[in-house]
């Protein structure tokens, strides 16, 4: 934590200032997703920067006031993240998702066009959107018995450059959140692989196993981890147990369902519990809609698809329709 002017934030909030545009005052993050960051601009603008340019922007000591300030900005303009085009006063019911949802891929889930689009393409390659080679290939790099091996012959390093190489072949993970990890010096990837290995176990309550790899990332990297690569490898591993969690569209959909949840900017034990809880009730009514996922992953993607700009506008558009029509 930090201190300004009496004002406790945390790092998160800490105030920045562009090195070439001092003009536009001092900012504070506003998102942070897939590599990208908004950072809110005193002049009132909302800009937005890839993470090679994050070195453009220099923390700046300031009054607690200006610091308010910046957060008002900020909390008049929500929502600002990327994932919902709406205010949640506004936003898409959970069966308007569905309805949408099957609108656009027949079959659902089992439909071709669903798992060509998100599985497995038909022919070729995969891709990183494609979820079964990504989970394949980690059940083979990061089993239980290879990160057990890597521990006994003292080859952590190994495991966390596999551990890597699985995130590399996924869009779950940006390159600049895989470039930190691939920094953790050889000293910590005990500790690192250890935690990973305790995951795949499945020994213990997973609350505990959550949050022992969330600390064991945090020694790491000393840094509290993002949310995606704190929970893309706890997807990749037990994809029917465990989702990896995008900030932006978890947030916008605990709106839909008048969740009174807003996922920190970094990885928490507590809060996972509760968005893993709110992601099962998403999977309990496309079930019931007759329409069940394969895993978790089905349903993250399911909530990314449904709750992107195009969708929203989608579904309030066909509200529109029907309430003029009544």
């Amino acid at each position: 934590m930090s201190e300004f002017g009496g004002y406790q934030m945390d790092r998160s909030r800490n105030v920045y200032r562009h090195n070439a545009k001092p003009e536009w005052g001092g900012a504070v993050i506003a998102w942070e997703r897939e590599g990208k960051r908004g950072y809110q601009f005193e002049d009132g603008q909302l800009r937005v920067f890839a993470s090679a340019h994050y070195h453009l922007l220099g923390v700046i000591d300031v009054s607690g006031d200006r610091v308010k300030k910046l957060l008002s900005i900020v909390d008049r303009a929500r929502p600002v993240e990327p994932g919902l085009g709406v205010r949640s006063s506004d936003a898409p019911k959970l069966h308007e998702q569905v309805d949408h949802f099957l609108r656009c891929y027949p079959g659902g889930f089992a439909g071709d066009r669903w798992r060509t689009e998100h599985r497995r393409p038909a022919s070729g390659d995969s891709v990183k959107r494609h979820r079964d080679a990504a989970i394949e290939l980690a059940g083979q790099e990061l089993s239980r018995a290879r990160l057990t091996a890597t521990l006994e012959d003292q080859r952590e390093v190994e495991g966390v450059r596999a551990l890597c190489r699985v995130l590399a072949t996924t869009d779950l993970v940006s390159a600049a959140q895989l470039k930190q990890l691939a920094a953790v010096q050889p000293y910590s990837c005990r500790g690192l692989v250890a935690a990973l290995r305790d995951l795949v176990s499945g020994d213990g309550l997973a609350d505990a196993r959550v949050a022992h790899w969330v600390k064991a990332l945090t020694s790491a990297m000393r840094r509290a981890p993002v949310w995606p690569l704190a929970t893309a490898p706890l997807a990749l591993l037990r994809p029917h147990e465990h989702v990896c969690v995008q900030r932006a569209t978890f947030a916008a959909q605990a709106a839909t369902m008048a969740a009174q949840m807003r996922p920190g900017q970094t990885a928490s034990a507590p809060q996972y519990a509760r968005l893993l809880a709110m992601c099962e009730r998403v999977r309990e009514c496309l079930t019931e809609s007759s329409c069940p996922p394969t895993d978790l992953f089905d349903v993250s993607d399911f909530m990314t698809f449904t709750l992107s700009q195009p969708s929203v506008e989608a579904m309030t558009s066909r509200r529109d329709e029907e309430s003029s029509a009544d």
